[in-house]
């Protein structure tokens, strides 16, 4: 979707936006571990969320910094900077992506919930 966008723009620095596509979540590698079969957060992530551990990662990874910038500021913690341009269109497009998975568990849920067992057949109320 940010490269759809930002091709059709044509004014964005391409590697950039892939980059900061990819690399976005990474943060989320130590934010969160598998304990018993379920993905919890970490001790690290209870204390720092991914958009900042990601920013480190790619620190220590020498990227470019504008690459560092779209990791860290594409959720809330880049409600306090001024982001670049691919920085907004990663952060609008990590949000869309997220709102449209919110919906769809909303609605499956409802569905779940509006399911009833009567006399042993499974009926919906639609």
């Amino acid at each position: 979707m940010a490269m759809a966008v930002a091709r059709e723009r044509g004014d964005l620095n391409m590697d950039y936006v892939i980059a900061g596509g990819l690399l976005h979540d990474v943060g989320k590698l130590l934010e969160y571990e598998k304990r018993g079969g379920k993905v919890e957060k970490s001790k690290s992530g209870d204390l720092v969320r991914h958009p900042v551990s990601g920013y480190g990662l790619t620190r220590e990874a020498n990227l470019p910094i504008e690459v560092s910038h779209i990791v860290i500021s594409h959720s809330d913690e880049g409600e306090k900077v001024k982001r670049t341009p691919e920085a907004i269109l990663i952060h609008h497009c990590d949000f869309i992506d997220f709102e449209i998975a919110k919906r769809r568990k909303t609605n499956e849920t409802i569905r779940k919930r509006s399911e009833t067992t009567i006399q042993g057949k499974r009926h919906s109320r639609t």
